[in-house]
């Protein structure tokens, strides 16, 4: 049930409780993990309910769990114990979490009596009331990951492990999961395909399976219905096998010759994304509903991809392909063959195979800002990598047209946040990316993204870029920093509020900080320490992470990633020259 409330009536118990909580009577909750940000009521809204028992009694210091609805826990945590609550229910069963961004999220509620419930809402106004809600005991499920079906292997890939449920987890580095969405839940299969969830609240649920073997891709998400005191059991959820497709059996195929020496990179390159853009091309789009697109390698391997962006009626596409090296010649001396993938297309019923954790699998955000809802309401933005760290806010009306896709438009008062997580505070190594086309700043400058206060990329008012990292020797990781100072990296000289789009790169690699300007490095500084993070703890785009009001950004944003490993100089080369507009990197054969 989706339950929006704007904020102008509710009940009277409810509205009087609110407004003692508005009024600082009642101390407020943890701050919600992953949806909120700080302790001000202008953050978001307040989200407040009250939770009975079924014989209509208080549910007393249950546990409250609130997450975008669209949340997936990462595989890592799998079969871990749930989070610390984002609050909890008083004597009376009334409960609050401030600071919601505006937003969809599911809630969950947990007794100490083994029920619980779930309940989607949208989060909006001033206090979002979601009432009286109902626990009743948690049901169970149980069931079997298995891959589909496939009629024969490639002979390139004849000895890929075969399609029964119990090849998914022959090995002791392959692993299956399946994740509840929206919830605290992610749990890891066995050797033979099976796995439970023992404590599910009751409800209609979305499910999805993945494998981290390689060549296989998540299969579109499937609901079940778990029933209160009940266990119910599924052995139909399956991954789709790309690594055991027979290519042959596509009608359509294209080489794409990367000519990475043409460019300028000479040096090995690894781990890399690489974006393949289709222009007006007739035989794609008029033999492909954009679900059959493949792309191998030279032998025949499947190789991950997202698919961000398919318009059949303006004859656009673009697809992010995932590299673990660059293929044989693409970085040879010039002059010599040149590195081939081969794209596919055409096969009839052939499912969406897209991608994204797998494709960004070392990074730790990835905000593509392509999402088609945009203009003053709420946005919610999602993030590529597998962490899943959705970002929440608001974008300005007007032209999103970017270097490809989309972009987000910022007026000076818009923002995107997303709730921090471990994988976006690294100790020692981080880098920070976005393409941007700033018009405007503010009088200290304008944020492009920042980590808190602790790290973040800025433009000046003169369009200088700067990237910065926290840096306070006295920071002893527990009380707050008496003197706080940060580690600047200038590229000076370089000016970027020119009415055109340019990529920054930021990047503390352990021993300097690091600012690249269209793939080039134009400034260094050392910065030996450790990262530290004292001064916020989520992500924003388009304004500081402290949220001070005085740093926020005018113009587009677009593609913003966070990576805890360093990159080379040659690697961000060949980033600029794939992304930039009239890109030569790539040749269709």
């Amino acid at each position: 049930m989706k339950t929006r409330i704007l904020g102008v009536t509710y009940g009277a118990g409810v509205i009087a409780w609110a407004a003692l909580l508005l009024g600082g009577c009642l101390s407020a909750p943890e701050r919600v993990a992953q949806g909120g940000s700080g302790t001000e009521y202008t953050n978001g809204t307040l989200v407040v309910g009250w939770v009975s028992q079924s014989d209509g009694s208080a549910a007393r210091n249950a546990r409250v769990w609130i997450r975008p609805s669209n949340y997936l826990r990462d595989t890592s945590l799998a079969d871990a114990p749930l989070p610390a609550p984002d609050g909890y229910s008083d004597s009376a069963g009334y409960f609050h979490v401030d600071s919601v961004p505006f937003g969809s999220y599911t809630m969950e509620v947990r007794d100490d009596k083994g029920q619980g419930l779930a309940l989607d809402f949208d989060a909006y106004g001033l206090v979002t009331d979601l009432s009286r809600s109902t626990v009743n005991p948690l049901g169970s499920l149980e069931g079997t990951v298995s891959e589909a079906p496939v009629a024969s292997a490639a002979p390139a890939i004849a000895n890929a492990t075969s399609g029964s449920a119990a090849a998914i987890a022959s090995q002791d580095s392959v692993r299956a999961y399946v994740q509840v969405i929206g919830l605290n839940r992610v749990t890891r299969a066995d050797a033979a395909g099976k796995f439970s969830f023992p404590d599910l609240p009751p409800g209609i649920h979305s499910i999805r399976a993945l494998s981290s073997r390689a060549g296989l891709g998540i299969r579109q998400p499937g609901q079940v219905i778990i029933r209160s005191a009940e266990a119910t059991r599924l052995d139909s959820l399956v991954v789709d096998s790309a690594g055991t497709e027979n290519y042959a059996t596509w009608p359509y195929a294209r080489k794409i010759r990367i000519h990475a020496s043409s460019v300028g990179v000479v040096g090995p390159v690894a781990d890399f994304p690489l974006l393949v853009r289709i222009y007006g091309d007739d035989s794609v789009f008029g033999k492909s509903d954009g679900k059959d697109l493949r792309f191998a390698a030279a032998d025949g391997r499947h190789l991950a991809f997202e698919l961000e962006r398919w318009e059949p009626a303006t004859r656009l596409a673009e697809f992010w392909v995932h590299l673990d090296s660059l293929p044989p010649g693409a970085s040879a001396p010039a002059g010599s063959d040149s590195g081939e993938i081969t794209m596919y297309w055409g096969k009839p019923n052939a499912p969406l195979l897209s991608d994204g954790p797998a494709v960004f699998a070392s990074f730790a955000g990835v905000w593509h800002l392509s999402e088609a809802q945009w203009g003053t309401d709420s946005l919610a933005t999602s993030d590529a990598s597998p962490y899943a760290a959705t970002a929440f806010g608001h974008l300005a009306p007007g032209n999103r047209r970017a270097v490809w896709g989309y972009s987000g438009l910022f007026a000076g008062t818009q923002y995107l946040m997303a709730p921090g997580s471990d994988s976006l505070r690294p100790a020692a190594a981080v880098m920070l990316s976005a393409w941007i086309r700033p018009t405007a700043t503010d009088v200290d400058g304008g944020e492009v993204a920042s980590l808190g206060d602790n790290y973040a990329l800025r433009v000046k008012p003169d369009g200088t870029p700067m990237f910065f990292a926290f840096d306070d020797a006295a920071w002893d990781g527990h009380s707050p920093a008496s003197i706080r100072k940060w580690k600047l990296c200038e590229a000076k000289g370089i000016k970027v509020m020119d009415q055109r789009w340019h990529w920054l790169v930021g990047m503390a690699d352990g021993a300097m900080l690091r600012l690249f300007v269209d793939g080039e490095e134009k400034a260094a500084v050392p910065f030996a320490q450790k990262l530290a993070y004292p001064l916020g703890k989520d992500f924003w785009i388009g304004r500081n992470g402290g949220d001070d009001n005085l740093h926020d950004f005018r113009g587009q944003i677009d593609e913003v990633r966070v990576t805890r490993q360093v990159r080379s100089a040659a690697w961000i080369k060949l980033a600029y020259e794939n992304q930039k507009s009239g890109s030569t990197l790539l040749e269709f054969r």
